[in-house]
């Protein structure tokens, strides 16, 4: 399956490309019994060409692979740029708490530059989003991890007028960042690196 799916993409097929029932690559591979052929490489080349990614992908993607948290972050960013565009449904979703949990992390990946810390500083707070019915936490904290770090980098061009507009951006970074090490959130190292920046 693996050389097969690079052959095609490699040859210019469209990795969104949707068959005559509407689904696109992603989807049909994660499609029973088919989703024992998926493979970690197959979705990483498929994310690579900008593969349209559903919640339905990201959740059986979560299932699919628990531990890894490279593939589950991929698709969180990906659906996070492209969600504005998307449709939701609950379909996908097994309980009102994975109902409830997946709007208000969609609801807040909409906002994307708008997204206000209040808001996210609440969802990082309440302990009920940590856990994802039948994805288990890391699916859950990866989640946050890629909305926080989506936060950051809204802010990272912008320039400041007076030096004390640095020292509150650097104080409000290290804020972020310190919360997210109290939850344990996976964030990259990259926002680090953007608040030792700040720092010399």
């Amino acid at each position: 399956m693996e050389p097969l799916v690079e052959a095609l993409l490699e040859r210019g097929a469209n990795a969104s490309q949707q068959n005559l029932d509407g689904q696109t690559p992603l989807a049909v591979l994660f499609e029973t019994p088919r989703v024992e052929r998926v493979t970690e490489r197959i979705v990483e080349m498929l994310v690579d060409k900008e593969a349209e990614v559903s919640q339905s992908v990201n959740l059986k993607a979560a299932r699919r692979f628990p531990k890894n948290e490279g593939i589950m972050r991929e698709l969180l960013l990906t659906y996070s740029f492209q969600v504005e565009d998307l449709q939701q449904t609950s379909e996908s979703h097994s309980t009102d708490a994975e109902y409830q949990w997946w709007n208000e992390w969609v609801r807040l990946a909409r906002e994307g530059n708008n997204m206000e810390w209040p808001d996210l500083k609440r969802v990082l707070s309440q302990s009920h989003m940590r856990t994802y019915p039948k994805t288990g936490p890391k699916f859950a904290v990866t989640a946050l991890a890629v909305l926080v770090e989506t936060y950051i980098s809204t802010f990272q061009d912008e320039e400041w007028e007076t030096p004390d507009e640095e020292d509150r951006r650097r104080g409000h970074l290290a804020e972020v960042l310190r919360l997210c090490r109290s939850q344990e959130l996976p964030i990259g190292m990259r926002c680090f690196d953007y608040l030792i920046e700040l720092c010399l």
